[in-house]
């Protein structure tokens, strides 16, 4: 029997759809180890299948139309004819391209021996109830967009009621409060801050026989000093994986007040929180990390604002239609996200910087916030 049950909301795993950073790959390890079982309840799969269905959908529209755009130019024959090639081969697979992006979600689950919580009677009449009455998990009758919380409130309900404690891990407000307030359940905001507690870290640690977390900060703290690896990394390669990213701030003159990273310069400021290294499994570290930037940033700006706006905060515009310039600035942002820090599990039991030096592996894991700088 597991020593806890976990069920995860579907913010969570939109967030990360290839579940393939630190938090998923540890929850990945633990339930195969039988420690953790996966809990996922019918409407929880159908809304990631669904999800990843439409994404996927819309990047294989916009590539049809991408060829349908090149063949209202003028093209030699030869040409025509491959891009009508290219066509039909993808219009061909994309049936089975969706039907794998469906299958993949309850496949996964299903490897790492998690639980697929199918849809009872039972639980879709008491759904409904909460529906019409506003009952926990919802605080309003008759709200259509909270449905699905009520369906997946429901295997909380029922799961709670079992001999492992449960853990619901969700940032939507409703399924985290509600699960929050039942006997028996704790409830986290992120994947990550279930990994790190003590009590899963320990279990972590002992999988590969690793009891000196506090020695390994050290060792590792030590040989960035030594090396300055990671803040290379940062140097190198943080622009690259901000690049595209949008940015959200009441500064930026969009009509969402949004814009898309396009440049970026050095990072600044880079701190490095061995405080909170956590240990992931399979000899990967998860060390956070925050650092600013001064990036460019591309929106678009409605003409007449443009032309109200004072002459030196006026941003490089170019024409992108009648009524909007497409334009350039650049701001400051605030970057806070995790380092994977990578190294052989038969080194961790007597680790030294010096024993380090040739075997540690950093990589950027991931960015979770990325914040204009007002």
């Amino acid at each position: 029997m597991p020593k806890y049950n976990v069920l995860i909301d579907t913010n969570i795993y939109r967030k990360c759809p290839a579940r393939n950073d630190l938090p998923f790959k540890a929850l990945e390890r633990l339930c195969k180890a039988e420690v953790v079982t996966l809990n996922v309840p019918y409407v929880v799969e159908r809304e990631v299948q669904t999800q990843q269905i439409e994404a996927y959908k819309k990047e294989l529209a916009g590539a049809v139309g991408g060829i349908d755009g090149l063949l209202k130019k003028v093209l030699s024959p030869a040409h025509r004819a491959q891009a009508l090639t290219i066509k039909h081969e993808l219009c061909a697979v994309q049936q089975p391209i969706l039907a794998e992006v469906e299958a993949d979600f309850p496949t996964w689950v299903e490897s790492i021996g998690g639980k697929r919580l199918l849809l009872t009677e039972h639980d879709a009449l008491a759904a409904m109830e909460a529906y019409f009455f506003g009952k926990s998990p919802l605080t309003q009758p008759k709200d259509r967009k909270d449905i699905p919380d009520a369906f997946i409130f429901q295997s909380i309900l029922q799961l709670a009621t079992q001999a492992a404690p449960l853990s619901v891990i969700a940032e939507d407000g409703k399924v985290f409060n509600a699960s929050e307030a039942l006997d028996g359940v704790k409830a986290y905001k992120s994947l990550g801050a279930f990994i790190e507690q003590p009590d899963i870290q320990n279990e972590i640690l002992e999988l590969d026989v690793v009891a000196n977390l506090p020695a390994l900060r050290a060792a590792f703290m030590d040989h960035e000093t030594k090396s300055g690896g990671v803040a290379s990394l940062m140097e190198h390669h943080a622009g690259e994986e901000l690049y595209g990213r949008t940015v959200h701030s009441g500064s930026i003159p969009d009509d969402n007040h949004e814009g898309t990273i396009t440049s970026y310069w050095n990072p600044t400021d880079l701190g490095l929180d061995y405080d909170k290294l956590h240990y992931f499994g399979n000899g990967e570290f998860g060390l956070p990390f925050k650092f600013d930037m001064t990036v460019s940033i591309t929106y678009y700006i409605f003409k007449s604002d443009f032309y109200s706006m004072d002459e030196d905060k006026m941003p490089s515009v170019s024409d992108h239609n009648d009524h909007y310039f497409e334009a350039e600035s650049e701001i400051d942002v605030r970057v806070e996200g995790l380092v994977k820090l990578t190294i052989d599990t038969d080194l961790l039991k007597d680790i030294t910087a010096e024993a380090i030096e040739d075997y540690l592996e950093a990589s950027i894991d991931s960015i979770n916030k990325v914040s204009v700088i007002e």
